[in-house]
């Protein structure tokens, strides 16, 4: 129940960073004439972690900001009576949302590093069309003076005027198409080694903070298992006061779902051949015993008593 005005904030940034993650992959495959042999190695290379974000990574995600819409719908419904009779069960919930949320961050982290161990292919890219990366700096320096400061390192997406962009303002069509789509293919480059990962990082980091909330309402509602509820009422009529905003803020992020999705619909990686169940099987993630495991069975581990979690996990 502690800091609910930060729960929503994590929320509504959550939205914005998952959206722009969605667009800066889908700008890598906006250039679709005579693209140069370096763009179509990062595309391959790039299609297979595209799928297993969109088929199997985005769904945690949005099933955290359903249990976090669940809480809210409880501690709207109850009162503190009534959550004290069935403590032990909203405490288990508590945890495992907190499990759920963390679980979701380490996925989010461990799918921006496979990106990042691509980026070799952006730098061919920039090496080869290093006088147009010039070119777009200077356009850069023009469009960072009037765009959101919050999202001036995702000012790549501006040079794609044909897609739904946060980042404003847009790049007016450059009159001669070949330097326009060199600039796009600078742009394109620059979007995929830096602000697709910065995107993914900065989503984990939210994925954190959630993961933060649940664990701080475990510990209060332990609080109230130990008859130790000095100050809890306190907490809670403060939380309930936000849970009007909360409920809000995550209709908000999903109602830009629909929109994600259709970004990552538009990159071809409904490729019958690609397994995404062996990213979860191949990647490894490093327990706080410093153990090495993989996603796959990690998550049987921390998510062994959500189900709509293992559903997921070993769809």
């Amino acid at each position: 129940m502690d800091e609910p005005d930060k729960l929503v904030s994590e929320l509504i940034q959550s939205s914005v960073h998952l959206k722009i993650a969605c667009i800066s992959l889908r700008a890598c495959y906006e250039v679709d004439e005579d693209v140069p042999p370096e763009l179509l190695t990062l595309r391959n290379e790039a299609t297979i972690n595209a799928k297993v974000y969109y088929e199997k990574i985005m769904p945690f995600a949005n099933l955290v900001v359903t249990m976090i819409q669940n809480v809210a719908f409880d501690f709207k419904a109850l009162h503190l009576d009534e959550i004290k009779k069935d403590i032990e069960y909203h405490r288990k919930k508590a945890r495992k949302n907190s499990c759920l949320a963390n679980y979701t961050k380490e996925l989010h982290m461990g799918i921006s590093q496979c990106f990042k161990q691509q980026e070799d292919h952006a730098k061919k890219i920039l090496e080869k069309y290093r006088l147009d990366l010039e070119e777009y700096e200077e356009h850069a320096k023009i469009l960072e003076r009037k765009a959101d400061h919050r999202y001036i390192w995702a000012i790549a997406l501006a040079f794609f005027p044909g897609l739904n962009l946060i980042v404003s303002p847009m790049l007016k069509i450059h009159a001669d198409a070949d330097k326009a789509k060199s600039l796009r293919l600078v742009a394109t480059a620059l979007a995929f080694r830096d602000t697709l990962p910065k995107s993914l990082d900065n989503f984990a980091s939210s994925l954190d903070n959630i993961s933060g909330f649940f664990n701080n309402l475990e510990n209060d509602l332990i609080s109230l298992i130990d008859d130790d509820d000095d100050g809890i009422e306190h907490q809670y009529n403060a939380f309930r006061l936000k849970v009007d905003d909360i409920i809000e803020s995550c209709k908000q992020y999903k109602s830009s779902i629909p929109g994600c999705i259709t970004d990552l619909r538009a990159i071809p990686i409904h490729i019958d051949e690609i397994d995404v169940k062996e990213w979860f099987c191949n990647n490894l993630h490093e327990k706080e015993d410093g153990k090495m495991v993989s996603y796959l069975d990690w998550g049987e581990e921390v998510l062994y008593e959500n189900n709509p979690a293992l559903q997921l996990l070993r769809k």
